[in-house]
């Protein structure tokens, strides 16, 4: 028989609400002791050079990477993508209740420090922050890293907010090797192209060889400093000016590229997310 019971810091926070049995924790109760450990033990806090924003307490989580501050200030995690929660045009995506539970078990009720790695808003109005506990309650976390170091999340960047990828990566990487959350389900590690639906509307990570940049490419616009064929299938990758080098990367060399497949094209936006693996 399960019995319901709270996990509390030494100052009395309410950190989750779980279930015993009469032989001791749960196994969701131990998970939720674990990351906080890893937070207390390794959260490092955020790079020099970044502008202190607001400071607020978050009162709400809205999934993976999106929380919001008591002042009403929604904010949008820098430089990670959680999986989507369900919404009216689609499922949700793998392990998106997992990942916002874990940002809900971190941040609910903390008080939190911003500091922005460069525009500070989205088109949504929502901060784009690297986001650090600043209540006393135990050593600092650093959401964005922790999330990541945890597998709720992988690293994606844009060229206006890219502060940090080093640490981030390298999170993401101990997660990847240890096969922690989503990186312990199929649908999450890199996929050859061949295997990918070009009509879909996901973020991933996908093995390719480039194709030959493609000169009238359709549908190119001043936002593109190229388009490229992949080879062996239809699809195109169309790269941002800002990861303009990968449009001088050679044909047929093997790559591990991220970013959002839709309508047959894979949208580039950093320079970091296109990996080399071989060599043609």
């Amino acid at each position: 028989m399960l019995y319901p019971a709270e996990l509390r810091d030494r100052s009395g926070f309410l950190i989750a609400k779980v279930a015993v049995d009469e032989g001791g924790m749960t196994k969701a109760a131990a998970s939720v002791l674990m990351l906080l450990a890893l937070a207390a033990c390794g959260a490092n806090a955020p790079m020099p050079g970044l502008e202190a924003g607001e400071r607020g307490r978050v009162v709400r989580v809205v999934d993976g990477d999106v929380l919001v501050l008591n002042g009403g200030q929604t904010v949008r995690l820098a430089s990670l993508e959680a999986p989507r929660l369900a919404r009216r045009d689609a499922e949700a995506e793998p392990h998106a209740e997992s990942a916002r539970d874990m940002l809900e078990t971190l941040s609910l009720g903390r008080d939190v420090q911003l500091y922005y790695p460069g525009l500070t808003r989205d088109r949504y109005d929502r901060a784009i922050a690297h986001v650090l506990t600043r209540d006393g309650r135990g050593p600092p976390v650093w959401f964005n890293q922790l999330l990541l170091r945890q597998g709720a999340a992988r690293v994606r960047l844009y060229p206006d907010t890219d502060a940090g990828a080093d640490a981030l990566f390298a999170a993401e990487t101990e997660a990847r090797l240890a096969r922690r959350g989503l990186w312990a389900l199929s649908v999450y590690q890199p996929k050859p192209v061949a295997a990918l639906d070009p009509a879909g509307a996901r973020f991933g990570l996908v093995h390719m060889s480039f194709g030959p940049v493609l000169p009238d490419a359709a549908g190119s616009d001043d936002r593109d400093a190229c388009v490229r064929a992949v080879s062996g299938t239809d699809m195109v990758v169309r790269v941002s000016r800002a990861a303009a080098a990968v449009c001088e990367a050679p044909a047929d060399a093997v790559y591990e590229v991220r970013g959002r497949v839709r309508g047959g094209e894979l949208l580039l936006t950093h320079p970091r997310h296109a990996v080399p693996l071989r060599e043609p």
